[in-house]
């Protein structure tokens, strides 16, 4: 027979989780039952309540709890993907340490010089060749090129050849242009790592991003997620910024960071703008990017709306209440599943081109992982075709090779297009001095 005391600890743990299940914070802490004086992991242990999106149904998780005693977890999403950039006030700062992708702990300087290693030959640049209007710095100028960040004043064209020695316009030691600062800082965030995995992260027009923080006592080998502290209070461990759409929808097929880099190297380099979009769009865009992932954090997905710790809560009920009875349109954050079925892919081919930029040929290797027709071909920046290098059938798991040579006199710039099975990828390829 239980005791009047024993009834009252269940009738209260049932009053909270009825409670917290009606205002809609989920996913919802509870105490292990088995937790008491002896329990050694009575510190270290607590359960919560998640919502399973695929059964319907809620589940009770273990959780590590540790030092992050009596704060609300946020839903995450079920992959989440860690991704890493930093800000030109980082970069700039000799003083500032940070984790890295390899998970390794370095100085702001010692992540530039990692960053300008892995691009190609080992340089920084974006712009025009043959027109004399382009940046670039070498790996052995990262100290230099670091004395200038972080970068401010108004958006002008690049009129000439710029480096870290001269041409440049500085202000008091510092980038006089905003957009030719952030372009910078996007190139070195793009190649963190030496697959530049951020190049190929994809845009939404017009929404908000939203990511959240690496948990800086995690350590840079096992980074794990920040949580929102207690009332949605924690140092925006949660946030989100949004991408002008008019910058996105300007990209064309190639709506990517990599696609927006392109945009801002050739724009403020002297590629006519694209019409409804001003530089200073562009600057917001690229700032977006070098900010949503400041020092590692985890994409969680797209929202119509600014997202943060004090919201969040809502908007993940409100997508788990439409999800859970099948009806009306779902005004919560897109998970990366979702995000995920919403991204064109190509599943009929891998693709690889090489080098880029390049300077008198591109390889390309193409594997099929479909019986089917593929074609590929090479465009100029006006879409006109240069050349076509394959039109025919491979076999599933075949892998083809094929070699670019452009003309003398050739664009700065190419695009190559490779279709199969009714779908086409397509990606940019820089042409260099010798």
């Amino acid at each position: 027979m239980l005791t009047t005391f024993t009834r009252l600890q269940q009738l209260k743990k049932m009053t909270v989780l009825l409670l917290a299940l009606f205002i809609g914070l989920s996913p919802v802490i509870a105490q292990n039952n088995n937790q008491g004086p002896n329990n050694d992991n009575c510190l270290d242990t607590e359960y919560e309540w998640g919502y399973d999106r695929l059964h319907k149904k809620w589940h009770k998780y273990k959780k590590d709890r540790k030092r992050n005693k009596f704060k609300w977890n946020v839903f995450n999403p079920s992959k989440p993907e860690l991704f890493y950039s930093f800000t030109q006030d980082f970069y700039g700062n000799t003083r500032e340490r940070a984790c890295t992708p390899d998970g390794r702990n370095l100085s702001s300087l010692e992540i530039m010089d990692m960053s300008m290693g892995n691009m190609y030959y080992q340089t920084l640049f974006f712009g025009y060749l043959e027109t004399d209007r382009y940046f670039y710095a070498y790996q052995s100028e990262a100290a230099k090129l670091q004395k200038l960040l972080p970068g401010k004043g108004p958006n002008t064209l690049v009129d000439g050849i710029y480096s870290v020695d001269w041409n440049t316009p500085l202000k008091r030691g510092k980038i006089n242009n905003s957009l030719l600062a952030e372009t910078i800082t996007l190139a070195l965030n793009m190649n963190l790592t030496p697959d530049r995995v951020l190049e190929d992260f994809p845009l939404e027009a017009g929404r908000w991003l939203v990511t959240q923080a690496k948990d800086p006592r995690s350590a840079c080998n096992k980074p794990r997620m920040m949580d929102c502290g207690w009332n949605g209070n924690s140092k925006k461990a949660i946030d989100s910024w949004r991408i002008p759409a008019n910058v996105v929808n300007a990209l064309g097929e190639d709506k990517t960071v990599w696609g927006l880099f392109c945009l801002a190297g050739f724009t403020i380099t002297g590629r006519p703008i694209p019409e409804g979009v001003s530089l200073k769009d562009i600057e917001e865009a690229v700032e977006a990017i070098n900010e949503a992932f400041h020092e590692g954090r985890y994409f969680i997905g797209w929202s119509d709306r600014n997202v943060n710790c004090a919201n969040y809560w809502y908007y993940k009920w409100t997508a788990a209440f439409y999800h859970w009875y099948g009806g009306g349109q779902n005004s919560g954050i897109n998970t990366d599943e979702s995000v995920a079925k919403a991204i064109p892919e190509i599943t009929a081919t891998e693709v690889k081109a090489f080098p880029n930029p390049f300077v008198d040929r591109v390889n390309f290797q193409i594997k099929s992982n479909a019986d089917g027709p593929v074609l590929v071909e090479v465009y100029n920046t006006a879409g006109q075709r240069l050349e076509l290098l394959y039109n025919g059938n491979m076999r599933k798991g075949e892998t083809r090779n094929f070699v670019y040579i452009p003309r003398q006199g050739g664009t700065e710039a190419v695009i190559y297009r490779v279709t199969t099975n009714g779908k086409t990828f397509s990606g940019k390829l820089i042409k260099r001095l010798r």
